[in-house]
C-alpha cells in the first residue's frame, strides 16, 4: 500500500496509528495539524486505550528499595530497555520513590511535597504542598494511581493520603490532576477499622490496605454507589499468618484476587462474583474460590549452582504486594533466598532472574516493584 493512499485516508491512518506503541503514536502528533488532530480525537483515544489493555503492557523494569548502612537505596534493573539511568537519576532528583502507575512515578521529598514524573518522556510535575500530618507514620499508607483518559490529551492521576483513623472511619486527602487541588474527605466502614500496616495496592483505579485483622480495606472513588464508602473484606488466612502476601485485580473482569505462600505452597483465591460488580460488596472468607494451589520445592532444586548457595539452607520465600506481573499467562514475582524469580502458574515453572539486585543490611533484598510501560496515550503528556 502505498504512503499517499494512507496519507490522504483518515480511516487507513487511523487504523495504522492503533497498531504503534504510545510513545510513537505521540511523538506522531506533531507530523501535521491533521494528524494531531486524529490522535487527539477522544473516537481514537477509547478506542487506542481499549486495544492497548487487550493486548497487555510491557515491563520494562523492576525498582528495588533495599538498606544499605541504614540508609534507603534504590535499585533499578532493567528488564525491555535500558531505563534504568533515567529513573534512578529523576528519583534521586525529587525524593524517595513511593510508587509507579501507568507508566508514571510519585516521588515525595518531605512529608507535605510530592512529585509526579513520567520517565519515557523525562518530564514531572510539582504538586501543590500537602496539608500537614500528626502521624507521620501514615506516609508509609500513601496511594498512587493513574487511569487512561479518554475524554482528552491529559494525564489522570490521583494521590491519596491517609490523614487520621478512628474507629469505622479514615480520614484522607486526595489530589487529583483533574482539579488539581488537594481535598480531604471520610472513608467510613460499616465496623471498626483496625491498623492498616502497608501501602495499597492500586489496580484499575481502585485502593487496597492491608488490615490487621487479615482483611483488606477497599476503598473506589469512582464507585457510583458511594465515593466514601470504605469496604473490608476478609481474607482466607489462619488467625496466625498474615505475610508474603499478594493482593490483585484481575484488568479482565475486575475481579478481586487474594495469594499466600507458607510451607512451601502458593496458592491463590478469587473473590465470587456475586452480581454485584467486583467492588461493591461486602464478603467473607468462605466467599473466596481457591483457583490455584501449587507447591514451589523445584525451584530450589534447580539450577544446581542455587543449590549450593548457602541463602538456600533455610527456605524462604515472599511475595510482595501487587507482584502479578502478567495475566495472561498468570505470572507472579517471588523470591527465596535471596534469589527472584517469576514464577508462571499455568506452566508451574520459574524464570531466574537471579544477579541483577542489590542486598542489604542483613542479606535483606528489601522489595521490588515491577515498572510497566503505560498503555495510556495521556501518560505520555506529562
Amino acid at each position: 500500500m502505498k504512503a499517499e493512499r494512507i496519507e490522504s485516508n483518515d480511516d487507513l491512518l487511523t487504523e495504522l496509528l492503533l497498531l504503534l506503541p504510545p510513545k510513537s503514536v505521540f511523538r506522531f502528533m506533531s507530523v501535521s495539524k491533521r494528524w494531531n488532530n486524529i490522535i487527539k480525537n477522544p473516537y481514537f483515544l477509547k478506542t487506542y486505550t481499549t486495544k492497548r489493555r487487550r493486548r497487555g503492557v510491557h515491563m520494562l523494569a523492576f525498582i528495588q528499595r533495599t538498606f544499605i548502612h541504614c540508609k534507603k537505596q534504590i535499585h533499578v534493573v532493567p528488564i525491555c530497555v535500558n531505563i534504568s539511568d533515567n529513573i534512578k537519576g529523576m528519583i534521586g532528583r525529587f525524593g524517595h520513590f513511593f510508587n509507579s502507575s501507568g507508566g508514571l512515578i510519585l516521588c515525595s521529598s518531605g512529608p507535605t511535597r510530592y512529585t509526579v514524573f513520567n520517565p519515557a518522556t523525562a518530564r514531572w510535575a510539582p504538586l501543590p504542598p500537602a496539608s500537614p500530618r500528626n502521624e507521620e507514620f501514615y506516609s508509609s499508607l500513601d496511594g498512587f494511581s493513574c487511569v487512561g483518559n479518554t475524554d482528552e490529551l491529559t494525564p489522570n492521576y490521583t494521590v491519596v493520603r491517609v490523614c487520621h483513623r478512628l474507629e469505622n472511619t479514615i480520614i484522607i486527602e486526595t489530589f487529583s490532576s483533574t482539579t488539581g487541588e488537594w481535598a480531604p474527605s471520610t472513608l467510613t466502614a460499616a465496623r471498626t477499622v483496625e491498623r492498616l500496616y502497608a501501602p495499597p495496592v492500586v489496580a484499575g483505579g481502585v485502593f487496597h490496605w492491608l488490615v490487621t485483622d487479615r482483611s483488606v480495606a477497599v476503598y473506589d472513588p469512582n464507585d457510583r454507589g458511594g465515593g466514601n464508602h470504605l469496604q473490608l473484606i476478609q481474607l482466607p488466612i489462619s488467625p496466625n499468618f498474615f505475610t508474603y502476601i499478594i493482593i490483585a485485580r484481575s484488568p479482565q473482569d475486575n475481579m478481586l484476587w487474594f495469594g499466600t505462600v507458607k510451607t512451601r505452597r502458593l496458592k491463590l483465591w478469587k473473590l465470587e462474583d456475586k452480581g454485584e460488580g467486583g467492588t461493591h460488596h461486602t464478603s467473607g472468607v468462605d466467599e473466596w474460590d481457591l483457583k490455584y494451589d501449587v507447591c514451589l520445592e523445584p525451584l530450589y532444586k534447580s539450577p544446581e549452582d542455587i543449590i549450593k548457595n548457602d541463602r538456600w539452607d533455610n527456605f524462604y520465600l515472599m511475595c510482595e504486594p501487587g507482584s502479578v506481573v502478567s495475566w495472561d499467562p498468570l505470572v507472579v514475582l517471588i523470591m527465596t533466598g535471596g534469589v527472584w524469580f517469576l514464577y508462571n502458574l499455568d506452566t508451574e515453572s520459574g524464570e531466574l532472574i537471579d544477579g541483577c539486585f542489590s542486598s542489604g543490611d542483613g542479606g535483606y533484598s528489601g522489595s521490588v516493584s515491577p515498572f510497566y510501560e503505560s498503555s495510556f496515550l495521556s501518560s505520555y503528556a506529562l
